[in-house]
């Protein structure tokens, strides 16, 4: 299904609540009827492949593309959203962060503060989540004069008021980004980010397991080298162990460029030999844009599309056995195809799909993806920019 939305959108959120309700978030990429670009929350709470059952607000301003707003649930199912606002190219843009505990498509039950400032948005990765308490933390970098590096932001109390917001330095490298930040049962900080030294670029590691809040507790170990157009996804099993699906991009390293590989580690993560490596098996160029989700036996689903750049197939790929090993067993299925999507959209055209995807378990069987889609249409001088959302079973 194509999602009804606002405006033209992208990189979508998606998460499901205890009660099976739908929740998602987009990022605005043109304005909407009243002229502004608005970061748009959207939920269903049943029939949801259906357009009519779902509805869809504005919750704040974006002021500018490339708001990047992500979207997070509470233990109890009420959305928490973060995005980055910007007024004009001239001036410096702001984080804010924005909290709704019911009613939550009533765009009035909603109140957001800002927290942060920076002049450009953080870019992608699931930067923004919630910890084991409910309290929020993101990451971002800054080149201002006087901030200048990458920076944790947090909150432990009362989160809509700026006052109690936090932030401590992680680095004096502003050339971070990727993150996928989570936090297991136990508070414990676990944090996978691309980070760019002297031209080279790693996918650093990074573990904390008490009072996250001084970066002195932070441990960090490199695993792998990437480059240009990398992709990365975190997330932790049941018992905090870290899962990674990691597409190295134009890493330079003969045999592992432009692949995708699947890392786990057991115990004591903050060291490289406990990690083990396996390649999905897919060709190369393949698993550039990739979210991972982990299932109740700690198996690994992935949805890929077929190139970081152009993609025109989306695919979805698992484990079916040796899951736990340094050798799985992987199975890969199609699961969209562009001139099939196109053609719901144009008469004549072709579409580019499985921009940023984003997982999320619709039961214990069922599995949702949200991905945006490029279209462009004969006769149509702008592309039409739309989010779609599929259930596998």
């Amino acid at each position: 299904m194509l999602l009804p939305t606002l405006s033209n959108v992208a990189h979508p959120s998606v998460a499901v609540d205890s009660a099976g309700g739908i929740h998602m978030a987009f990022e605005p990429v043109s304005p909407a009827a009243d002229g502004r670009l608005p970061a748009q929350y959207a939920y269903c709470a049943a029939n949801c492949l259906n357009r009519e059952s779902w509805q869809v607000i504005a919750v704040g301003d974006a002021g500018l593309p490339g708001s990047e707003v992500r979207l997070v649930l509470t233990a109890t199912g009420q959305p928490r959203l973060l995005w980055f606002a910007q007024r004009d190219w001239r001036t410096d843009g702001h984080y804010l962060f924005a909290a709704c505990d019911s009613a939550c498509t009533r765009a009035a039950n909603w109140r957001s503060v800002t927290v942060a400032t920076e002049s450009v948005g953080e870019g992608e990765g699931r930067h923004f989540t919630l910890d084991a308490d409910g309290n929020p933390h993101f990451l971002y970098t800054s080149t201002q004069t006087g901030h200048s590096g990458a920076f944790h932001a947090y909150c432990l109390a009362s989160c809509l008021s700026a006052q109690n917001w936090r932030e401590q330095k992680i680095s004096d490298n502003y050339l971070l980004g990727s993150f996928s930040l989570a936090f297991d049962a136990q508070n414990r900080l676990r944090l996978a980010l691309s980070a760019e030294n002297n031209g080279q670029t790693g996918l650093v590691y990074v573990t904390c397991d008490v009072q996250c809040t001084a970066v002195a507790n932070w441990q960090a170990t490199a695993l792998i080298q990437l480059g240009n157009e990398l992709d990365l996804s975190l997330r932790l099993d049941a018992a905090g162990r870290p899962r990674l699906a990691v597409y190295t991009g134009h890493s330079g390293v003969q045999g592992e460029e432009k692949r995708l590989y699947y890392f786990q580690c057991n115990n004591e993560c903050h060291l490289f030999t406990n990690w083990t490596q396996s390649n999905v098996g897919l060709a190369e160029g393949e698993g550039g844009n990739v979210d991972l989700l982990l299932d109740g036996q700690s198996r690994p689903h992935l949805v890929v599309a077929d190139s970081a750049f152009l993609p025109k197939q989306v695919h979805y790929v698992y484990c079916s056995s040796r899951c736990d090993t340094s050798r799985p067993v992987w199975q890969r299925r199609m699961v969209e195809d562009g001139d099939a999507v196109a053609g719901r959209i144009c008469s004549v055209g072709y579409a580019y799909i499985g921009k940023r995807p984003a997982l999320a378990w619709r039961d214990a069987n069922r599995l949702l993806v949200a991905h945006g889609v490029e279209a462009r249409c004969l006769g149509r001088d702008t592309t039409i920019h739309l989010v779609r959302l599929t259930m596998i079973e």
